[in-house]
């Protein structure tokens, strides 16, 4: 969403759309205008068209709209229109309203009031109307793409029923405030961006952000800012989505999290693919992941833009794609198998790692009480001063988890005060940390509340599919307070990403590590379930054809194996067992047209047909 505040932020998106020129331009056959379209209110929108020099189909062009992230503009999307339009697509950017500031003709007039607001919704739908009707396009073949306020906006226009056929929503998440506010937490990232909209120094906003979330949060008043932003509320339509959908997003992203991501994900009713890569609130960091976003993307748009039935992107066997922070190894879910990634409260095989004296995490439990106590003075004391730290021992093998929860037995002689979680995969050799995910909580007691009392605080991390190699540690900070207040919004440096807003008291926080009523960390081991982790495999899913719904397909498990028959969104339709078979048998008599998956797996072994039903 903000990916143009902060300067690190700015700097990598731009690299990695520079490197989409690089790895696409070639020879781009296409035509290029700017124009802009004068709204209902008089003001006027900037676009930017891109039409193929191709001989257009003759039903017309298949068609995307882009929306760029926040405080940017339609330049933004410039390198992903040329990819796109290079490949047989009419492109349509624009800016969004009282956005792309000292831009010229990419600057659109009007004052932003929200990534949802209903006015910034009806420009996306006249854009969308448009390029439908202009251009040569296939009116019915439109689909839109946006990159965190834009992936916001594709939500709003998929929610809303917008005549778009299928939507890429990148690094956002429609379950906006829960987001922002989990834990009593205010995010760092959206405090920071609302206190640079309020100052019109980015973008041109109008009396919400700037007389309403902007205070609320400045006087910490978590409720008040919870409750106007479900007067903006979307989450409550996921259901509603009948397009299909592709979500992209980033493990380590300090807006979006990754299990409010699952959870939207699990949410959707419709035709729907995930795509999480090892990353923040930005694009895929290497070369060869970027180039499997965009190659994907593509594949979805050929499908569902071009009806091309013999691409096997929508496949139920890799509706979710996850990649590990440490080896970048893919891998690919059933939808069912993907619920891992949603959190691990009760979780039977989670691994329980307790905070113990000297420092230490380990496997045991302390026999004897340790009390590590940290002074934080507002604007004085640093986040690295408020931390306590931990290591385990080297570990003997290589570990894979795919999600975290921690229990902190804590006091503190404030009112206020919080404690952020943050774990690293640590290499002695090359004296190295490399960040893994984080979680915080905040605590704000009432009038009638005890302060210095001994308090439970158990919450999940943000999940993360990551390994950790024989020879490294695992090694957690717990940060009490940080140095950030309503005035500076500085970044902490020493943070891999954006601390929640943090308590303005000055306090003593206190961990208790004490042998009846222990501190913990838990850890959910990561546990594949079939053997596709290549993204080739998913090239060579063979595909028959019926037209009276009864299959037949050949196995190469002739024994003790199980059949499930999927539908294109990975939900299970009949499960049965075979044996003695060299042939399975089933039937769709009763199923509409379309695609299906009929899976037959032998432990971690499978075999995948794709069926497509045309009666």
């Amino acid at each position: 969403m903000v990916v143009f505040l902060v300067k690190g932020y700015k700097w990598s998106f731009m690299k990695y759309l520079f490197l989409l020129v690089v790895l696409y331009a070639g020879s781009i056959a296409q035509t290029v205008k700017d124009t802009s379209l004068v709204m209902s209110d008089g003001v006027a929108i900037a676009m930017r068209y891109y039409v193929p020099l191709t001989v257009a189909p003759a039903s017309g062009y298949p068609a995307v709209v882009l929306v760029h992230g926040y405080g940017g503009s339609l330049l933004n999307m410039d390198a992903a229109a040329r990819l796109y339009s290079k490949n047989g697509y009419v492109v349509t950017a624009y800016t969004v309203r009282g956005q792309g500031t000292g831009k010229g003709t990419a600057e659109s007039g009007g004052a932003f009031s929200w990534f949802w607001g209903a006015r910034e919704l009806q420009d996306c739908n006249a854009v969308i109307e448009w390029t439908r009707r202009h251009l040569n396009v296939n009116s019915e073949r439109v689909g839109m793409e946006g990159y965190s306020q834009g992936g916001l906006t594709s939500w709003g226009a998929a929610i809303q029923h917008f005549n778009i056929r299928c939507a890429v929503p990148v690094i956002s998440c429609p379950r906006l405030w829960q987001c922002v506010t989990r834990n009593n937490c205010h995010n760092h990232f959206m405090v920071t961006a609302m206190a640079l909209t309020k100052s019109g120094l980015i973008v041109r906003p109008t009396g919400f952000i700037r007389d309403t979330l902007t205070p609320r949060t400045e006087q910490d008043d978590i409720q008040g800012v919870i409750n106007a932003l479900k007067t903006y509320n979307m989450d409550s339509g996921i259901e509603q989505v009948s397009i299909p959908m592709y979500m992209q997003c980033g493990w380590q992203d300090d807006l979006f999290p990754g299990d409010e991501v699952m959870k939207a994900f699990h949410t959707l009713n419709s035709p729907k693919k995930l795509f999480l890569w090892a990353a923040g609130h930005d694009l895929p960091p290497d070369s060869a992941t970027l180039a499997i976003k965009h190659s994907n993307t593509l594949r979805f748009y050929d499908y569902w833009l071009k009806d091309n039935i013999n691409e096997t992107i929508m496949s139920a066997d890799s509706v979710v794609c996850v990649q590990d922070g440490a080896t970048r190894t893919l891998r690919y879910h059933l939808l069912q198998d993907s619920a891992r990634y949603m959190g691990i409260a009760n979780a039977p095989k989670a691994i329980r790692l307790y905070f113990s004296p000297n420092n230490k995490i380990s496997t045991v439990a302390p026999t004897q009480n340790t009390l590590y106590a940290k002074p934080y003075i507002q604007n004085l004391t640093t986040g690295a001063e408020a931390q306590v730290l931990f290591r385990t021992a080297k570990v003997d093998e290589d570990i894979t988890f795919c999600a975290a929860r921690t229990s902190l037995l804590v006091n503190s002689t404030g009112r206020k005060y919080q404690a952020n979680v943050m774990l690293y995969d640590y290499d002695s050799v090359a004296n190295r940390y490399y960040a893994i995910t984080r979680g915080s909580y905040h605590v704000r007691l009432g009038a009638s509340d005890t302060v210095a009392k001994r308090r439970r605080i158990s919450y999940d991390l943000s999940p993360q599919l990551y390994t950790i190699k024989k020879g490294h540690s695992l090694f957690a900070a717990i940060r009490f307070g940080t140095q950030v207040t309503p005035i500076t919004f500085a970044r902490e440096t020493n943070d891999f990403g954006h601390v929640p807003f943090p308590p303005q008291e000055t306090v003593t926080d206190t961990l208790l590590c004490i042998a009846d009523n222990p501190s913990w960390l838990e850890l959910l081991p990561y546990t594949q379930t079939t053997t596709r982790v290549e993204e080739e495999d998913v090239h060579q899913i063979p595909t028959i054809t019926t037209f009276s719904g009864i299959i037949e397909c050949a196995t190469p498990f002739t024994t003790n194996a199980t059949v499930d028959i999927l539908t294109i969104t990975g939900a299970t339709l009949q499960t049965f067992a075979v044996d003695n078979a060299t042939v399975v048998r089933c039937s769709l008599e009763h199923q509409p047209n379309g695609v299906y998956f009929i899976r037959v797996h032998q432990g971690l072994r499978e075999f995948v047909q794709r069926v497509v039903l045309a009666r």
